[in-house]
């Protein structure tokens, strides 16, 4: 019964799982596993006490006290990051587990709407992104409305729109990010490396510059104070 609980049967579904698994592939994993967890969490609590100790001992020395929290890419704060190493150019390594923890698929119940769109194929979330210009995975715009904006797809400027269309087809992704065609658009560079482990493996480090990232916060909160200003000149000239 125990082998059972975890070993799922991806058979033993509903006529709408089945139906739903045209469009999310990876549904009936995560509707099988949150109620595994769920009770698991409140039978066994101290599970994710272990799992906070194992990544302080795997980060030992390692905990940047230089990048604060914040300033990390969003997708990356939300894949439970674990600091592997710190490069001698400043930066840091960071070690995704969010996708080897069954556990922290839990979170996906406190954001219903945005983890159904993430769980989406890239052909149907494409749509739904172009049309709220907003990169579903990054939590980034696509076009941040800065005229005449080009973006850096297989080493060709293109509008910011049709290059992240055009990277929803993975054999052009992999192969952009590989030649590096377009690292001055990417928000984490890897190297050649990094990309071939991530390959082979699924492993994936991502270097982290502390002080780009400050930066690109910083910009960030501009760019809506920019807007919000142009906003409230335009309800005053009304």
């Amino acid at each position: 019964m125990r082998v059972a609980k975890y070993l799922f049967d991806y058979d033993d579904i509903t006529l709408l799982i089945h139906k739903a698994k045209d469009l999310m592939p990876f549904l009936t994993f995560t509707r099988k596993n949150i109620p595994v967890q769920l009770q698991h969490l409140v039978q066994e609590p101290a599970v994710l006490s272990r799992w906070v100790k194992a990544k302080d001992a795997f980060e030992g020395d390692n905990e940047p006290g230089d990048v604060d929290f914040p300033d990390l890419p969003e997708f990356i704060r939300e894949n439970v990051p674990i600091t592997a190493r710190k490069l001698d150019d400043g930066t840091y390594e960071y070690f995704l587990l969010g996708n080897w923890i069954a556990f922290t698929e839990v979170e996906k119940l406190f954001s219903p709407g945005e983890s159904i769109m993430n769980m989406l194929y890239p052909g149907v979330k494409l749509p739904f992104e172009l049309m709220l210009n907003r990169s579903m995975f990054f939590k980034t715009d696509i076009d941040r409305g800065i005229a005449a904006e080009r973006k850096k797809f297989l080493g060709m400027p293109i509008d910011p729109k049709v290059a992240h269309a055009l990277k929803a087809v993975r054999f052009l992704n992999e192969t952009d990010r590989l030649l590096g065609l377009g690292a001055e658009d990417m928000l984490v560079k890897e190297s050649t490396g990094q990309q071939l482990l991530r390959a082979a493996t699924g492993l994936r480090f991502l270097p982290v510059d502390p002080e780009q990232e400050k930066l690109r916060r910083y910009k960030k909160h501009a760019d809506a104070m920019g807007k919000r200003l142009a906003l409230e000149r335009y309800k005053l000239q009304q």
